[in-house]
């Protein structure tokens, strides 16, 4: 078996390096650390400019098609380099909601897909000791959320997020729309200059469409 990149992949880790080497200096790394910047928008405007944000989302929503291991190649180029842009999380957004939300939510993945809005996703619910602790109670037309999500990736700069909510103890996947009146950010940053929010949720109400299939979630992880 040929586990051997193909020449197009190698083309896309070749130039996904030149882009953070290049813009990654000792000197914009420095400048990073003792800013305010949640992240380095710069360097992500490069990433919308060369395609990189938008890799992994499906070409219908306006991005490449492309596969895992290309976006992984990319994740390495980034790592190796020290670049602080959000593009695991944003294109995994994109491309479950291409993937599984309703007609009338695609616009979210074309418009992640053309560098117009940003994406976030939190999935520690699963995994860590507090669990989820969104809940859903279904209501005419839609669901009432209530909760928290502890350290949400750029929660104060993203527009949207897919959220985890526990439905009748059952985990699913919620698109939701950060700027809304009944969300707001108590704001922190991670150890390695992240900017982070705790989202406290009070009664959102959120269309019956906003909530994803179970299979979402399955396909996601």
């Amino acid at each position: 078996m040929d586990f051997d990149i193909s020449e197009d992949q190698g083309a896309i880790a070749e130039m996904a390096g030149s882009v953070f080497a290049d813009y990654c200096t000792d000197d914009r790394l420095r400048q990073f650390d003792t800013s305010e910047q949640a992240y380095m928008q710069p360097l992500w405007e490069l990433c919308v400019e060369t395609g990189l944000q938008a890799l992994a989302i499906p070409e219908a929503q306006g991005g490449s098609g492309l596969g895992m291991t290309e976006l992984m190649l990319v994740l390495q180029a980034q790592g190796r380099a020290l670049g602080q842009v959000p593009l695991w999380r944003h294109q995994l957004t994109a491309a479950t909601v291409a993937q599984f939300a309703d007609p009338s939510l695609q616009a979210w993945a074309e418009e992640a897909a053309a560098g117009r809005a940003l994406l976030t996703l939190d999935l520690s619910g699963l995994f860590n000791a507090h669990g989820i602790q969104l809940h859903g109670v279904e209501t005419d037309g839609g669901w009432r959320v209530k909760g928290r999500v502890g350290a949400l990736a750029l929660a104060e700069q993203s527009q949207a997020a897919l959220l985890l909510v526990s439905v009748d103890g059952q985990p699913r996947l919620a698109l939701v729309e950060l700027g809304d009146k009944a969300i707001t950010h108590v704001p922190g940053r991670m150890t390695h200059g992240e900017a982070i929010a705790d989202v406290h949720i009070d009664g959102l109400l959120i269309r019956a469409e906003c909530l994803l299939p179970p299979a979402a979630l399955d396909w996601l992880e």
